[in-house]
């Protein structure tokens, strides 16, 4: 794989979201920082992230004090681009920008894959891509990608060209490729998608009952 060890891809978490869907149910502050088991949900995710990754940073623009506990680089936007996700796929493509490649995550999806980086990392050697889409149970998941961090300048163009803010949009202008994750199973039968996301309070509540079986 050219040398290139999964571990060393810096990985950016992406904690920019409103949470509007959580909070029009009831449920006040950020989604990724409701509790999953006695921890927040984002700590879920940073512990599985670190068996796979060497370092990783959180993207937020907002709460960095509650974000500071966790002991990792917090990282506000860097550009005035009001462009959801892509604003901190752009800002993790500067701040890796030393490096190849930067994978980004989703602050809101507790139970991703062990082998996320090691399987993107895989497919954009064979493929040779400029970004390789995680995609699970036949849907594909913009947020979690493996970029080359050569695109920065691309991509600060595109956006200032006032394209639609769209990850998709943007990854048909370049190469891009997609490594699929199955369903992974559960000690009762059941199967669960290892993306599964939570934006609103049903979807916590399901991610608890999960989390239950996953301590089985």
């Amino acid at each position: 794989m050219n040398d290139i060890q999964a571990r060393s891809i810096p990985v950016v978490i992406l904690a920019g979201g409103r949470s509007s869907r959580m909070q029009a149910e009831g449920l006040t502050g950020d989604k990724y920082l409701h509790l999953l088991d006695d921890k927040p949900v984002i700590a879920h995710l940073i512990e599985r992230l670190k068996m796979q990754a060497d370092h990783i940073a959180l993207n937020s623009n907002q709460h960095q004090s509650d974000l500071s506990r966790f002991g990792l680089p917090v990282i506000a936007d860097q550009f005035a681009y009001n462009s959801g996700p892509l604003t901190g796929i752009l800002t993790a493509m500067h701040y890796a920008k030393d490096q190849a490649f930067v994978v980004t995550a989703a602050a809101d999806t507790p139970f991703i894959p062990s082998d996320l980086l090691e399987k993107l990392l895989s497919q954009q050697q064979t493929t040779q891509s400029d970004v390789v889409f995680a995609t699970s149970n036949g849907a594909t998941h913009p947020t979690f990608g493996l970029w080359r961090t050569n695109l920065a300048a691309n991509l600060s163009s595109w956006l200032a060209q006032g394209h639609k803010p769209s990850v998709i949009s943007f990854a048909m202008t370049i190469k891009q490729t997609i490594a699929d994750f199955p369903v992974q199973s559960l000690p009762d039968g059941s199967t669960y998608d290892p993306f599964f996301n939570i934006n609103e309070p049903a979807d916590l509540i399901k991610a608890r009952q999960l989390q239950k079986q996953l301590n089985r």
